[in-house]
């Protein structure tokens, strides 16, 4: 694909406080950048580099110290009038430069100013943020701007929109990156104390606050140094600020783990509903829904509820008022999985008691039962017949799986086994690094003809007496099944079931159950949720990631004994859990 380039005018409007006349600084235009400094201090390229601005579309104001800058801007191809008069300690440029996505590779950790239309009452709001594109450090990370963060900013719009004076409120931001939520709170009337936890985007932050504030004329809303974990910290707010009508945080539960203590701290910092104000107390969080080890939906409820909170998912009545975020920037898109939830304190509607019996969700009723299996089919049938397109592009957790697997049959049999089933065998990649070792013959069940030849070229003609071999490549879909070429003493099904409607799960496992010799076992090795969530749904293969919970009892319907249990040890914490089942 190649890189697309624009061609924009853009005004920069270079604020001297300490200059008394154009004689007390230097400016130059270079080809991609403005170097000004004070004229009493030689240029030092370092030093300015350390102190680079970079501007993005629009209209800017930056400041610059005497000991100078270097204000970045892409390559010029028009600055003919663009030096105007110095004026009231400003110099203004106006020029016309090109712009391409594959700059940001070549600037280092540097972040952009850049402009959010309509983010203020009186119009635009200025900040730093870093782009995605060529970051991966944690400092950097804090400072890019997420999706999450519009979803949040888009609720104080409306809501200011609607009532302004429930914003002349005492607001805090937790996890606060680049500040842009709690910069449109301040902005929209609210009393604002940002904090992030993390020390190396602070700087960041300490500088949007002190340019918003000057740009703005307005009061400097206070910076902190915050861990929502840390109750040293928590109490430390609480003893210098005392409680807040508004908590708010975007994308700050990426763990599951982090749940519990964000609420925790959260119920702290809020005031109580006992005083009459003009505003309810109200807890604002947008998350996206990533693989965390929970439904963090479900998560976001159940804590709630604990905490004695209404939750209410809004998501749905923002999208006119969502900003639209600079290109510079390359923020992705929202979609479904970026959620809000507004927390308040009301009685709640549903006890966590009933929330742990929420009904398992079925998304095959939506669209039926074929369309679902169709959509994924399709999907596998356009995956890479590797290692890597089999595990979703995370080729690195197959010895991790494959060791945990093993440790997990060695602790239910340490006798070999005869005969054994590799249910949605794929390539045949469990077959050949877990099964052939443990097993003197195996069958491989899969739906998807290209991964079942990949699978059938690789073991088909596998010999070798200190292994098993390969017998029967059957191509059939779990689901569709009818009778089996041989009673089995172990059957495989990993990461299978996921795919099938609850009702056919129930009906395979029975099935699987009749294929298995007398005293064979079936075990089952799917991606798990720790909470009690009705389903975590992945429309993209047509997918649902149960609970433990329903597992267990989708085996008890099935009429299946749990003999073990065990989750996968040194799982990536950014992938699902995955839990392993014995079963007879």
């Amino acid at each position: 694909m190649g890189v697309h380039s624009q061609v924009q005018p853009i005004q920069v409007s270079i604020t001297l406080p300490w200059a008394e006349n154009s004689d007390s600084f230097e400016l130059l235009l270079g080809s991609e950048s403005i170097l000004v400094s004070s004229a009493a201090v030689q240029y030092d390229s370092a030093r300015c580099h350390a102190r680079r601005i970079l501007v993005g579309i629009g209209t800017f104001e930056v400041e610059i110290s005497p000991e100078g800058a270097e204000v970045f801007v892409g390559r010029v191809v028009d600055n003919s009038g663009t030096l105007a008069r110095f004026r009231k300690g400003q110099v203004t440029l106006r020029l016309t430069r090109e712009w391409k996505h594959g700059d940001l590779r070549n600037l280092g950790g540097s972040s952009w100013d850049v402009i959010l239309p309509m983010a203020a009452p009186e119009g635009n709001l200025q900040l730093q943020a870093m782009p995605y594109e060529g970051f991966s450090s944690r400092g950097a990370v804090g400072a890019r701007l997420w999706p999450c963060s519009l979803l949040v900013a888009a609720y104080i719009r409306r809501l200011y929109a609607y009532n302004p004076e429930q914003l002349r409120a005492r607001l805090l931001e937790l996890g606060s990156g680049s500040g842009l939520c709690g910069l449109v709170a301040a902005a929209h009337g609210a009393t604002v104390v940002l904090s992030d936890g993390d020390a190396r985007v602070l700087p960041l932050l300490q500088r949007n606050v002190a340019e918003y504030a000057r740009r703005a004329g307005a009061p400097r809303p206070h910076v902190l140094r915050v861990d929502f974990a840390n109750t040293a910290d928590v109490e430390a707010v609480l003893e210098q600020f005392d409680r807040f009508d508004f908590v708010i945080a975007s994308d700050v539960l990426y763990e599951h783990r982090l749940v519990s203590p964000f609420f925790r701290a959260a119920t702290k910092l809020l005031r109580t509903s006992e005083a009459l104000e003009k505003s309810i107390p109200t807890i604002l969080v947008a998350v996206e829904l990533r693989p965390c080890g929970v439904d963090l939906a479900v998560a976001i409820q159940e804590e709630g509820q604990r905490h004695g909170f209404a939750v209410s998912d809004v998501t749905g009545q923002l999208r006119m008022w969502v900003l639209t975020p600079p290109d510079e920037l390359q923020v992705p898109p929202l979609e479904e999985r970026h959620r809000l939830y507004v927390v308040s304190v009301q009685p709640a509607t549903l006890e966590p008691e009933q929330a742990a019996r929420l009904r398992p969700y079925q998304p095959w009723q939506v669209e039926g039962k074929e369309e679902w299996y169709s959509r994924s089919l399709e999907y596998w049938s356009q995956q890479e017949a590797s290692c890597c397109g089999v595990l979703g592009g995370h080729p690195e957790t197959s010895h991790l799986d494959l060791e945990g697997s093993a440790a997990f049959l060695n602790m239910l049999q340490t006798k070999n086994f005869d005969t054994a089933l590799d249910c949605g065998a794929g390539i045949g990649r469990i077959t050949e690094g877990l099964l052939l070792r443990r097993c003197t013959i195996v069958d491989l069940l899969e739906p998807c003809r290209q991964l079942l030849e990949e699978a059938r070229g690789r073991l088909g003609g596998h010999s070798n007496k200190s292994y098993g071999s390969a017998r029967h490549f059957l191509e059939l879909s779990l689901q569709d099944t009818g009778e089996l070429p041989d009673r089995y003493d172990l059957i495989w099904v990993q990461w299978v079931l996921l795919y099938l409607t609850d009702a056919d799960v129930v009906e395979t496992l029975q099935r699987l159950r009749r294929s298995l010799s007398p005293c064979g076992l079936l075990v089952v090795k799917e991606n798990c949720l720790l909470n009690n969530s009705p389903g975590l749904v992945d429309q993209r293969d047509a997918s649902i990631t149960r609970s433990g919970r329903c597992m267990r009892d989708l085996f008890a319907q099935a009429g299946l004994k749990l003999v073990a249990e065990e989750t996968q040890k040194d799982w990536p914490m950014n992938l699902l859990p995955v839990m392993m089942f014995a079963l007879r």
